[in-house]
């Protein structure tokens, strides 16, 4: 099945995936192997947003003498907080075609937690 995704969509499916993968102890081999394969499928989208973001901090992010991203409070310091969302929202919206692995009702447990179904959605068929 090919998907159209943003990054930002692509990266709440995989957050999905990870959450279904941990949550299903003892789920078919069927539901495991797709889970994987569906996850390997979307790490390059979920890698490229880590990308785009260590850009935006070169451009936008204040440093240290030493050279390292000043951090105060737990948060970059940036000089321009609004051009730095900017420029990762942009990519965030990028759309990509991905292709998954479909999953379908019957690989499910029959008592599921509704967040797996609800994060999975896009992927689940009858």
């Amino acid at each position: 099945m090919k998907l159209e995704l943003t990054i930002n969509e692509s990266i709440g499916l995989n957050n999905a995936l990870f959450y279904a993968t941990n949550s299903l102890k003892g789920a078919p081999l069927a539901l495991g192997l797709r889970l994987a394969y569906n996850i390997k499928q979307l790490e390059p989208l979920v890698s490229s947003f880590d990308v785009v973001k260590k850009k935006a901090l070169e451009v936008w992010g204040e440093k240290e003498e030493n050279g390292e991203f000043k951090i105060e409070n737990g948060q970059f310091v940036l000089k321009d907080k609004d051009e730095f969302e900017k420029m990762l929202k942009g990519s965030l919206e990028e759309k990509f075609d991905v292709e998954v692995k479909e999953l379908t009702v019957d690989v499910f447990p029959e008592k599921i937690d509704a967040a797996i179904v609800a994060g999975l959605y896009k992927i689940i068929v009858e």
